[in-house]
């Protein structure tokens, strides 16, 4: 590129793009499901714009960490401590004692700009169910750019003095050796994958090398530019969290945002488009408005307890816009002025205004989360369900959980959160027939089918053997081949054949979510096809935003709370729920071999759903977290509907038996 860089519109109506996908994709509109894609484009401009400044400066001999360094502060900081200020008064007031010193620790690392260090050491994936209720998760991305800041210009301007030419050259490598680590290291460690510099460096290295290409006008710049604009979003539309990020599939979304600066010429129509003054605008305040945005979400859902229709969806976006506009216009663009604040006065601020919030953070995660707050009845809901909140160690809540999710799961996400390899085999009482014990049931699904074992073991008793093929995140599904490297076909081939060998009396089918009518018959009828006496499909279970303990809090400040409640139930669930039993209703098929058993039916009424199994003398919930039954509530529910069937079955077998 030339030696002077002016400034270009479009490249703010690239941000604007960027941040509304992402700010899209967190408010849960489906349609922008790689919305988080935002963040690649942010990495390579991100690239091209320091690298630009930097090698400018270093080229005219007048370059100045000092300098550098100076500029980065006041255009990251002000804004993120006014946002971090905010959050944090308002974590203390609506967050729980579980989620408040989660945010301590999230608050904490990041003033030690090590925000995605500290959430892929926790194994805290982007796409986890608690990260939507997480205020900080998003500066995750800061954290990579602060890491980029503190050692790129260093390199780049060493570099310059001893190998000026190969300047290219050793940023194409490094580019090169960072997306073949991603690529390498997303398959086996995809959290940290997702969030550390070492796989991320390659997208902002590809910005670099840009912005050291000499840029040349081409007839044909329009044309490109306008298919890497459509390539860009179609990827941002089509892309899902089942998509390897980062790796070579991302290949394609940010050499598009790489064309797409490249030819994005002022006299071509994409540039135009992106020159927008709406574009603009909001490509102006996109720094502030992805800070707000996720707070708010958050604090959206915690305070309706609700996921949030449409209305609030866009209410969250229009208040983060708001927010974002006051926040660059009375804290970003007065810091910038150094007329205003001196170097040595925004160094000062700025180790001041960490150090407090690292303390404050730290103190807050230190205390558990100021749980003096509490009640007792909502201290002793706390100390119960702790570690379930935090995603930890729900399963091991109780020895039936525990031991079975251990043996009888393939693969276990909260045993190897970074691995989505499966076991290579189960524990043999899991699969293997046991020709002493009469009867025979297979629990085969997901970690919701996991969560009914305890609860259908007491049931049923020991005349009844229970086998068990479960893995987390992974519906069920009839497969005739396995792929050791597709965990979820994987374990699927492998319950196929379990079903074809054990040949059991009953099967229990049980997921999260992905309940369809359209899923469901095919798989129905080919078990029966199998000789199985009844298949018993379970619904979804009630889901709670952020999850059942928070919400048995809330409940117990007021004595006596009520048992039954509608908020923060996820009505998707409960829609769900009816129009997959109105549908099976009509097969015929279900009316004899096959039953559908609706945990909504058995644990709400009227719209509203149980919390509470008991208080005393201790409270026990009907959900570890947002949705995964526990010991007691998956006893009772055993007990009032899969124990009959398996009764009925029982008289069957039996009457089959002694039939001449």
């Amino acid at each position: 590129m030339s030696q002077s860089m002016t400034y270009r519109p479009e490249v703010d109506g690239l941000r604007a793009v960027a941040v509304l996908a992402v700010v899209l994709s967190h408010a849960g509109f489906e349609w922008m499901a790689g919305g988080y894609l935002g963040v690649d484009v942010f990495f390579v401009i991100s690239g091209y714009l320091i690298t630009s400044i930097v090698h400018r400066q270093v080229v005219e001999g007048r370059f100045s960490l000092h300098d550098f360094y100076d500029r980065r502060l006041r255009r990251i900081l002000p804004a993120l401590v006014a946002v971090c200020l905010v959050t944090s008064v308002a974590s203390v007031v609506i967050l729980p004692p579980t989620h408040l010193a989660m945010y301590g620790r999230n608050l904490a690392s990041v003033f030690l700009f090590a925000s995605n260090i500290q959430l892929s050491m926790t194994g805290q994936g982007y796409f986890a169910p608690g990260a939507a209720y997480q205020p900080l998760q998003h500066t995750w991305s800061l954290a990579v750019e602060e890491q980029f800041y503190l050692f790129f210009p260093i390199a780049l301007f060493l570099i310059h003095r001893v190998a000026k030419a190969r300047i290219s050259m050793l940023l194409f490598l490094g580019a090169a050796m960072s997306l073949g680590l991603a690529q390498f290291w997303v398959s086996s460690h995809p959290t940290s994958a997702y969030y550390l510099l070492p796989f991320r460096a390659w997208e902002l290295l590809l910005g670099s090398m840009l912005a050291l290409t000499p840029s040349k006008p081409s007839p044909k710049d329009g044309l490109w530019g306008f298919w890497s604009l459509a390539i860009l979003l179609g990827c941002m539309m089509g892309f899902s969290e089942q998509t390897p990020t980062p790796s070579l599939v991302t290949l394609l979304p940010v050499f598009a945002t790489t064309a797409l600066l490249a030819t994005a010429k002022p006299h071509t129509l994409v540039a135009r488009i992106l020159s927008a003054k709406i574009l603009v605008s909001v490509g102006l305040v996109s720094y502030s408005l992805y800070l707000w945005h996720q707070p708010v979400f958050v604090f959206t859902k915690m305070a309706t307890g609700t996921h949030g229709d449409v209305g609030t969806k866009v209410g969250s976006i229009l208040l983060s816009l708001g927010l974002a506009w006051m926040s660059w216009k009375w804290v970003e663009q007065p810091f910038r002025n150094r007329a205003w604040l001196s170097r040595h006065q925004i160094y000062g601020c700025s180790f001041v205004g960490s150090v407090l919030f690292l303390v404050f953070g730290l103190w807050v995660h230190h205390q558990e989360g100021l749980k003096q707050r509490l009640n007792p009845l909502q201290r002793a809901i706390h100390d119960t369900y702790r570690e379930a909140r935090e995603g930890l160690a729900y399963w091991k809540q109780d020895q039936w959980y525990q031991a079975n999710r251990e043996d009888c799961n393939f693969y276990d996400h909260l045993n190897a959160p970074d691995s989505p390899l499966p076991r290579d085999s189960l524990t043999p009482s899991c699969y293997q027939r046991d020709p002493i014990k009469p009867f025979c049931l297979l629990l085969w699904g997901d970690s919701h089918a996991t969560a009914l074992s305890g609860g259908i073991r007491l049931a049923l008793g020991e005349h009844w053997q229970i086998l068990q093929v479960t893995t987390s995140a992974c519906s069920p599904q009839l497969v005739a081949s396995s792929d050791p490297n597709d965990r979820c076909r994987f374990a699927n081939a492998f319950a196929t054949e379990v079903l074809r060998e054990a040949q059991p009396d009953v099967v229990v089918l049980a997921q999260a979510e992905g309940h369809s009518d359209t899923i469901f018959k095919p798989l129905i009828e080919g078990i029966l096809a199998r000789g199985v006496q009844r298949v018993l499909l379970v619904g979804p279970a009630p889901e709670w935003v952020p999850d059942c303990p928070s919400i048995a809090i809330r409940l117990a400040a007021q004595i006596p709370p009520d048992e039954r409640t509608s908020l923060g139930l996820n009505l998707q669930r409960v829609k769900a729920d009816a129009m997959l039993a109105s549908h099976l209703k009509a097969t015929k098929e279900l009316s004899t071999r096959s039953r559908y058993l609706s945990l909504m039916d058995y644990f709400c009424s009227q719209g509203k759903c149980q919390v509470y199994m008991a208080k005393d003398p201790k409270p026990i919930l009907t959900a570890h977290d947002y949705g995964h039954l526990t010991l007691e509530a998956a006893s009772a529910f055993a007990l009032d509907r899969i124990l009959p069937e398996c009764a009925e079955v029982e008289g069957k077998v039996s009457q089959k038996s002694t039939t001449p």
